[in-house]
C-alpha cells in the first residue's frame, strides 16, 4: 500500500538512499512551494550530485594497468621491396602507433604480409585506437617500401595492452 505521507513533509519516504538527488530534488521543489529559504541549499547538493554521477560515468576506473611494449625500431636495411617482419603485437594489445620518420614511403601489413593496410608516407604517422573502436588485436606487422624506397631514418612501432 502506498505511503499517504505528503512528500514535502515526509521526502525520506518518497526518494531512495542509492540517488539523494531525488530527495534534494524533491525538497528544492516544496521549498519553492512554501518559501523556505534553503532552496539554494537544496540546489547545490543536486548539482554536487549530478557532477559526481557525470564524472563516474565519463571516466570509469580501467580494470587493468596499461603495459607499454617495447618500442620498435625499424631502419632501411629493415625494409625492403618485399615484406619484411617487424614485429608481432602481444596478446590483447589496445593502442598502436605507427611512426614513419623515414625519407621513404611505407606499406604496413598487420596480418603478416598478406594484405595491405596502411600507406604512410615520409614523416607520416597513424595511432590506432582499438579500445574505443570495441577491440583488442594480437597482429604480426610487416613493412616493405613504398613507390620512394627508404635510405635514411627510422620506423617506430609503439604499442600498448
Amino acid at each position: 500500500m502506498p505511503d499517504k505521507c505528503d512528500p514535502c513533509v515526509c521526502p525520506d519516504l518518497h526518494y531512495r538512499d542509492s540517488m539523494s538527488w531525488r530527495k534534494a530534488v524533491l525538497r528544492l521543489l516544496c521549498a519553492s512551494l512554501t518559501g523556505n529559504e534553503d532552496v539554494l541549499t537544496d540546489l547545490a547538493t543536486i548539482i554536487a550530485d549530478l557532477v559526481t554521477i557525470n564524472t563516474s560515468i565519463n571516466n570509469p576506473t580501467p580494470a587493468t594497468n596499461a603495459i607499454f611494449e617495447t618500442m620498435v625500431r625499424k631502419g632501411p636495411a629493415d625494409i625492403g621491396v618485399a615484406y619484411a617482419s617487424a614485429t608481432d603485437l602481444p596478446d590483447g594489445t589496445r593502442w598502436v602507433s605507427l611512426d614513419n620518420q623515414t625519407d621513404g614511403d611505407v606499406v604496413v601489413s598487420m596480418n603478416g604480409g598478406t594484405n595491405d593496410h596502411f600507406y604512410l608516407r615520409s614523416y607520416q604517422a597513424i595511432t590506432l585506437d582499438l579500445v574505443s573502436m570495441g577491440r583488442v588485436t594480437t597482429a604480426a606487422i610487416h613493412l616493405k617500401d613504398g613507390t620512394v624506397a627508404c635510405a635514411s631514418g627510422e620506423f617506430f612501432i609503439y604499442a600498448a595492452r
